[in-house]
Parts: C-alpha cells; structure tokens; sequence
C-alpha cells in the first residue's frame, strides 16, 4: 500500500491546450501478472481532460510496451474514483502509474491525487508468455529495420522523438558538446577512464597481426595480408544502463588494429548524451558519435542515412532489440556477436 500525490501546473507562455502528465516508476519487479488498484481524485480549476493511468514500461526507452492490459479511468472532477486494472505483463521488472490533465491556458493549474494504492501479483510468465515477447521483439525490430531502410534520417528524428522524447536538429554531437560533458566529469573519474584505456591498449597492442610473404626455392609464393576494418560502428547503451567500460573495450582494440573510422551510436534521452560516455569516448578515440539508440541505430549504421555514414561492421552491446536488429542486418554488414543475458553471481563473506 502507498500513496502518490502530485501537482500539475502549465507553464507555456502559449494560450493553446497545454498537456501536463506526471509518471511514477514501480520498478524492481519480478517478470509476470500483476494487477494495480488505486482511489484517484482530480481537483483542477479548469482543465476539461483529467484521467488517471497504469501501463508497462521498458528497459530501453526505445523499446515498445509489451502488454496484453492497459486501462484509463476518467475522473468527475473532485469526486473519488476507484481505479482497477484487469491482468498487466510486465517482462522487464517496471510499472509506470501516472496521470494526465490538458489545461485550456498557460496559466491554470489543478492536481490529482491516489491514495491506497495496491499492487497485485497473479504469477511467472508460462512459455506461451515468453514466446508472445520474443516474437513481437523479432517483429518489432524487423518493422524498425525496414522503415529506417527506406526513410533514412527522417525515420532517425521520428523515432528520437517517439522513445527518448528528444526533437533533434542534429543527429551528430558537436565538439563542444563533447568538452562540456567532460568538464562535468569528477577528474578522478577521468583520471580512472584514462588508466582503465591505458590498461585495454597495453593489452591488445599484443594481438597485432601482421602481413606476411614467403618465397619458396621452387618459385612458390604464399602469404597473409592483413587489412583493417574501414569503419567500424560502435553500439553503446544509454538507457537504463550507462557502460563507458564499453566505449573503452570496443575502440581501443579497433584503433589499435588500424580500424580509420569509428563510429559511435547512444542514446539521448532528452536530447543529452550522457557525459561519462561523451567522456569515455573522447578518451578512447572515438572520431563521430550520434544521438541515437536501440535497432533504428543498428540500422542507421548497417544501411547508412543522410547523416550516419553506412558501417562495415557493428559492435557492442544492447537490449534485446538491438541484438534483433543486428541479426537482421546481418549480411547487409559484418556483427560481433548476438549476445545474450549476462548472468553474474557475486559471493562476498562479511
């Protein structure tokens, strides 16, 4: 049981209809059923929309929501609405409760309340659930692929806007957006980065292969010729999940290996990359980094757009959707590996 109380204001200088929605996260949630029941109360000045909401969320911003229940409630304004949800799956650990009002004028506000808030949980995931979550991430990731194939960056800046609710100018990161975001780095942290590259280079400079040529007394000539990867695209996550360790462990070896070109592709939520990738990034050599994440990014760097330069390979982790989108690209250009879950136990005595 719990309580969530916010307040809504409008702050558009606009006269148009202002839209305000407030979201709380449940998070930490095991995967399976769960039914949410709430007593919601609106008690706006003027506003002529107000409504409560429960839904899924996702562990990547851009992924879609996996659900098989989703509900809304209208509320009459200041009378008491018990809110219930029928069964809601949650693949991913969070639920999102929240509530909405649309305001006439700039300057009206209102607010909602829930109080007795309960959260119900009906059971794992069968097989049959666990299949329905595959096969709509395969086709999910397939419908992305296609669209971006087509559509290029004006598929980029829709999906930008659609999960990391960025409304982009520009895909690419400037310098100066790089400087800043390492001047708002703690130096000990930098000063880590830079050991921990330090450490990676040291270790890769001796996997260096090199070009051979063997002449034979009879004529025969035979030999290896060792030739880098143009251009490498680098698939860093930034959702969730924020590794600069992956910058490092995926550019060092490429620069050392004589790769010319490495690009880098995370995402921006709001329109921000965050600093300590930026940071990682500069540190490792990284030469382009765009706003972008999840498959479109994948795909922007397997098919190339007006803005992200086509790639001969791409690496790095993800989410389940861009392991998809790698697998369908897969072909059109050269990938690392399809990885999966990461499992980790950690034993620690007192």
């Amino acid at each position: 049981n719990g309580r969530i109380c916010w307040n809504l204001w409008a702050n558009s200088a606009s006269t148009n209809v202002n839209d305000r929605s407030i979201n709380q996260d449940i998070t930490n949630l095991p995967s399976g059923y769960y039914s949410f029941a709430a007593d919601f109360v609106t008690q706006p000045e003027w506003p002529y929309e107000a409504h409560a909401f429960v839904k899924n969320s996702h562990s990547d911003i851009s992924s879609p929501f996996l659900t098989t229940g989703t509900m809304t409630t209208e509320a009459p304004w200041g009378a008491w609405t018990t809110l219930k949800t029928g069964k809601i799956l949650v693949a991913d650990g969070k639920l999102t409760v929240g509530g909405r009002s649309i305001f006439p004028n700039s300057d009206q506000t209102g607010w909602f309340c829930m109080t007795n808030v309960k959260l119900y949980y009906h059971g794992a995931f069968t097989a049959e659930d666990y299949k329905m979550v595959f096969d709509k991430t395969i086709a999910e990731a397939q419908a992305m692929c296609d669209t971006m194939f087509f559509a290029g960056d004006k598929a980029v800046f829709a999906y930008c806007e659609k999960f990391d609710k960025a409304k982009l100018s520009c895909l690419e990161v400037t310098k100066e957006e790089i400087d800043e975001a390492v001047s708002l780095v703690e130096p000990r942290f930098l000063e880590i980065l830079k050991t921990a590259a330090e450490n990676i280079r040291n270790f890769h400079k001796n996997q260096v292969r090199t070009s051979f040529v063997i002449n034979d007394n009879n004529g025969i000539v035979s030999g290896q010729k060792i030739t880098p990867i143009e251009k490498v695209g680098l698939y860093v996550p930034g959702g969730t999940a924020s590794y600069p360790s992956s910058v490092l462990m995926n550019c060092v070896p490429a620069k050392i290996a004589g790769c010319s070109e490495i690009v880098m592709v995370t995402p921006a939520k709001a329109g921000k990359v965050k600093p300590v990738i930026l940071a990682a990034a500069k540190i490792a050599g990284v030469d382009r980094v765009f706003k972008i994440g999840g498959a479109q990014a994948v795909a922007a760097l397997a098919y190339g757009t007006e803005s992200v330069p086509k790639v001969d390979k791409i690496v790095g982790p993800g989410n389940a959707f861009v392991a998809e989108a790698k697998k369908q690209v897969f072909g059109m250009v050269d990938i690392d590996m399809i990885a999966g879950p990461s499992e980790i136990l950690v034993v620690a005595d007192g």
